[in-house]
């Protein structure tokens, strides 16, 4: 994140700001007792944002081996905030603290990171954003290797092209035949696969 967009972010390290945001946020999304969780979670909402900023920053000035960790550390504590947006009592159990993603405790041989999976536990903050942010469900105990997550972010996709040589292909159907789109066309639209499909077909009627 950028200087400015940090500098948007702190008009709600005020107190009576932030409580005014969130009362109005509550009472748009039908939440009872709209004006007492915004005065319990102002305070809370603006540890998370500056909990977030300090991870960001730290890891804009250290070494590239662990931005990683900081950086997740960083937009876990902006998810956080987001939750209480939506989920005023959150948490409202210990079992939504944990991440909610595991990966392989004991490496294979010949481990490869590209091909290392991921799974969706069915508890934990994984779980709770997708619920409570993006109304998604049904993804518990989903695997995902690291070269499908990594693909999908638009910024690394001329690093694969660069390293693996490969051609990403995503396929449409055009009524009885199958038409081949490089997934460069698709990235650039910052869409998955099947949003993209769908975006295509409405707009040329197919």
């Amino acid at each position: 994140m950028t200087y400015q967009e940090w500098k948007d972010l702190s008009l709600f390290y005020s107190i009576e700001s932030t409580q005014k945001f969130l009362e109005k946020v509550y009472k748009i999304k039908d939440i009872d007792d709209a004006k007492s969780h915004s005065f319990k979670n102002s305070e809370r909402f603006i540890f998370f944002l500056k909990h977030a900023e300090s991870f960001y920053k730290q890891a804009s000035v250290s070494p590239l081996e662990i931005k990683p960790i900081l950086l997740f550390y960083g937009m876990s504590q902006l998810l956080k905030a987001c939750l209480i947006t939506t989920d005023p009592s959150y948490p409202s159990h210990t079992s939504v603290l944990a991440h909610g993603v595991t990966a392989r405790k004991r490496k294979k041989q010949n481990y490869c990171f590209i091909e290392d999976e991921v799974k969706i536990q069915r508890n934990g903050l994984c779980m709770h954003v997708m619920k409570h942010l993006f109304e998604k469900s049904g993804i518990e105990d989903e695997r995902y290797t690291m070269k499908k997550l990594l693909t999908a972010v638009p910024e690394l996709s001329s690093i694969f092209y660069f390293q693996q040589k490969e051609q990403f292909i995503t396929r449409i159907e055009k009524r009885n035949e199958i038409v081949s789109v490089p997934e460069s066309v698709v990235i650039s639209y910052n869409m998955s696969d099947s949003r993209f499909a769908e975006y295509v077909s409405y707009h040329l009627q197919w």
